[in-house]
């Protein structure tokens, strides 16, 4: 994936509702363009926004950076569009292990999951 940028505060819930997204996730991924961008609250937050990842994540500061970049590693790593594999993914990350990015291609065929050679590009929020 290319460099993650971060997108100002002031910015953030606007982009992401234009993607179709969750405006409280502070990072997403547009797998077909390589990019993740991130809420640079992550990094300077507001006491607002902090309380508002806090009540929605559990977490703010480094914990949540963390966190958030191994999912979206998770997602473009594996090119996988699937919320609950990245997360998958993104804990074996913070584990210290190499995502098998493979498992999760057997028996993925179904009405509302594709392969990721047959899906279309999608953008991708976190949603823990």
């Amino acid at each position: 994936m290319k460099p993650s940028a971060a997108v100002p505060a002031d910015d953030w819930k606007a982009l992401v509702r234009t993607q179709g997204g969750d405006p409280v996730s502070p990072a997403f991924s547009i797998l077909d363009q390589r990019a993740t961008l991130l809420d640079r609250s992550l990094f300077l937050g507001s006491a607002v926004r902090n309380k508002e990842l806090s009540e929605r994540f559990g977490m703010t500061g480094p914990a949540l950076v963390d966190l958030a970049i191994t999912h979206e590693m998770g997602h473009g790593i594996c090119q996988e569009k699937n919320e609950r594999r990245a997360d998958d993914y993104g804990k074996e990350l913070r584990d210290g292990k190499t995502p098998d990015c493979a498992r999760a291609l057997v028996g993925k065929q179904s009405s509302d999951t594709k392969s990721v050679a047959t899906a279309p590009p999608d953008t991708l929020r976190l949603s823990l």
